[in-house]
């Protein structure tokens, strides 16, 4: 279920979580912008993702109530819910924007290596341009193979399904078959809502929304700690105390830290 202050949170998370790690980068005032651009498109998308997710839900509540309405009337009738489709369209549009502008961060950053314009076959192409920067950049191979590994992650967790199941609404040949059923059990009148690859749209969404978010604020986390010196690290977060009185400081995931070790060798190459 996606709580009522999901718009703070997906502040925090994107926004918030990039500005914190931002200020040792030392950009340019033209990449700043970008990279501040950057994050408040990606912000913007996954706000209107969870504006369709409400969409549906207000649909998925009125086409139940009408569907036990009409029950009484036609107890034999089908509610066609066309409405719905739309919105879940919708939502894998913003979906597939949201990734693909968060992308966009480390070619901000790195331009002259990450040319890659879209998240792209769940990621592949984005995981070969990282398996490329390997042979490049030699000592940010572990950090490398770290963001390989998250992305491989959620592409078994939730990237591929949302993939399929983009797909399988794309080439939806028949609405016939995307409808609220009534059927009277034990003197109860129980709606049966229409599913896709046997899965509820409304859950499917919600949990596929909070799972691109976090792993955009990992993406953009890490595309952060990529371009910097591999001296720093991501730590556990350290916020100021205002954040947390905001209600906000709860959703930061990292902080910039020194590896000590790391920093005398960069030292001592200096």
């Amino acid at each position: 279920m996606i709580h009522t202050d999901i718009n703070k949170e997906i502040k925090a998370r994107i926004f918030l979580q990039t500005q914190h790690l931002s200020p040792i980068l030392n950009l340019s005032t033209e990449k700043n912008s970008k990279l501040s651009a950057a994050t408040i498109d990606v912000t913007l998308k996954l706000q209107a993702m969870v504006y369709h997710i409400g969409n549906y839900g207000n649909l998925d509540k009125y086409y139940q109530n009408d569907a036990i309405n009409s029950f009484h009337e036609y107890p034999i009738t089908f509610n066609n819910c066309c409405s719905l489709i739309y919105e879940f369209e919708a939502f894998f549009f913003q979906l597939k924007s949201a990734l693909d502008l968060a992308i966009k961060v480390i070619g901000i950053l790195l331009p002259n290596h990450f040319k890659t314009k879209t998240f792209g076959k769940n990621g592949e192409n984005f995981i070969k341009n990282l398996e490329n920067f390997k042979t490049i950049q030699t000592d940010r191979v572990q950090l490398i193979d770290s963001i390989i590994k998250i992305i491989k992650s959620d592409q078994n967790v939730w990237l591929k399904d949302s993939i399929e199941m983009r797909n399988t609404i794309s080439h939806y040949k028949s609405m016939r078959s995307f409808v609220y059923k009534v059927k009277k059990e034990k003197g109860q009148l129980i709606v049966e809502k229409p599913k896709v690859l046997n899965l509820d749209p409304l859950c499917f969404m919600e949990n596929t929304f909070i799972n691109c978010m976090e792993f955009i604020q990992d993406l953009i986390s890490f595309s952060i700690i990529l371009y910097l010196s591999p001296a720093f690290i991501l730590t556990k977060p350290n916020v100021p105390n205002s954040w947390h009185d905001d209600g906000v400081g709860k959703y930061i995931k990292y902080s910039l830290g020194i590896d000590e070790k790391k920093m005398k060798i960069v030292e001592a190459d200096h």
